[in-house]
């Protein structure tokens, strides 16, 4: 059977493709399976543009690391079946990505990266804006209604609009940076301005702690590398303390959830609980069933009905909501050790990334540490929608980025 050529060109462009297509499908949870799903399908064909790129070793590395100990997790766990689907979901992910990489050895091209931000910055513009209408009128443009509580847009009933744009703003950002450099100048990270309103409308404080991880990320890293100042640094702080109060003042919600994670001062139980949503008793029942089995973890799906039936919990809850907590559950020490040794790999990436100073990489591998750090709080790493978004961030992570002449220096200035 012959096979097909695809330019490299046409490899970029396919890359830039699918993560749009992925971010695209993002509130339809499950249809972001398609994404690996056309490249497994699609290797068949393109087997003989398949060679290895900058940086093998290491994804094959954290690959391995985070897929087996979930297969293994199999053995004696509760739920097998939905166990192994865990380690197969995970493994054919990472084998999509493999293949996606092999087709991309060479960085994308200047105007490749710069299609990769922008269409990630307009996605998440456009999610931003109809959540705002839902804010204020009632109903988005979808006849969503808001529930008074926290914002929910596209991701209806589901409240986790805040989470995936916080999860996707060093796309965001970088977005900004390009389009400041030769576009309309610092008018351009205005366009933030949409996107932080409606993470703090979401209501998550998980969002709310990664898009500070990620602003504060970034300054360290603009001024490490010159492109902004100093200067221009301590102003964006003081108009982020300004919004902050403001927002404490005018918006209910982050009134709300501030004026309850303050309780945690209060130092016991019962205020720890209040303030973290009962996460304390969530930590506590993980923890609990850790040391059920310490070695090998008790498997997926198995959280609920355990902490019921041993009364760890107020209620059954379906995972720790913490990562690491998470790990250390469903896996045991064997895929403890092996997902931190995976992030290890991710950091050291990221690193190399901000030493390079190559701001386009910088975003893709901080995107995917924010994604993958082991105190991440809102999901659980193993469950259907976080565990795809971590893999497809790790897997574009390895992407390299080329910018033009005129976005590498004084970006911001």
């Amino acid at each position: 059977m012959s096979t097909l050529s695809l330019p490299t060109s046409r490899g970029g462009l396919l890359a830039v493709g699918l993560m749009a297509c992925f971010v695209l499908l993002l509130p339809l949870t499950e249809a972001v399976h398609i994404v690996p799903l056309l490249l497994i399908l699609g290797s068949v064909f393109m087997r003989n543009q398949l060679t290895r790129f900058e940086g093998f070793n290491q994804f094959l590395a954290i690959a391995l690391l985070l897929t087996v100990p979930a297969a293994i997790a199999a053995i004696g766990a509760r739920d097998v079946e939905k166990t192994l689907i865990d380690a197969v979901r995970i493994g054919l992910y990472f084998y999509a990505g493999l293949v996606l990489l092999m087709l991309n050895r060479e960085a994308l091209s200047a105007r490749l990266s710069d299609l990769l931000f922008y269409l990630v910055l307009l996605i998440s513009l456009a999610w931003s804006a109809d959540a705002i209408i839902q804010y204020a009128s009632g109903k988005n443009l979808l006849g969503f209604e808001y529930n008074n509580y926290r914002v929910t847009g596209v991701f209806h009933p589901k409240m986790r609009i805040g989470i995936v744009l916080a999860h996707l703003l060093p796309f965001s950002i970088e977005a900004c940076r390009r389009w400041s450099a030769y576009r309309v100048g610092s008018l351009s990270w205005l366009l933030l301005i949409p996107i932080l309103f409606v993470i703090i409308i979401g209501g998550s404080r998980s969002s709310w702690l990664v898009a500070v991880a990620a602003i504060f990320g970034y300054m360290l890293f603009f001024v490490w590398q010159g492109v902004v100042s100093r200067k221009a640094v301590l102003v964006g702080l003081v108009i982020s303390t300004a919004a902050a109060l403001a927002a404490y003042e005018w918006v209910p919600q982050f009134q709300q959830r501030m004026d309850r994670t303050a309780q945690i001062f209060d130092l016991s139980e019962d205020s720890l609980n209040a303030a973290t949503s009962m996460r304390g008793e969530v930590w506590a029942a993980a923890w609990s069933l850790f040391k059920d089995d310490p070695i090998n973890g008790i498997g997926q799906g198995a959280m609920a009905s355990m902490t019921e039936e041993q009364q760890l919990a107020s209620r059954g809850y379906p995972h720790a909501h913490f990562f690491g907590l998470d790990v250390l559950m469903y896996a045991g020490l064997i895929g403890f050790v092996a997902y931190m040794l995976a992030f290890a790999v991710l950091m050291q990436r990221w690193w190399q990334a901000a030493r390079g100073g190559r701001c386009g990489d910088f975003a893709l591998t901080f995107a995917a540490v924010l994604m993958a750090m082991p105190i991440n709080t809102h999901w659980g790493i193993y469950s259907t929608l976080s565990s795809s978004i971590m893999c497809m961030l790790i897997i574009v992570s390895f992407l390299r980025t080329q910018e033009s002449e005129r976005s590498v220096v004084g970006a911001g200035a």
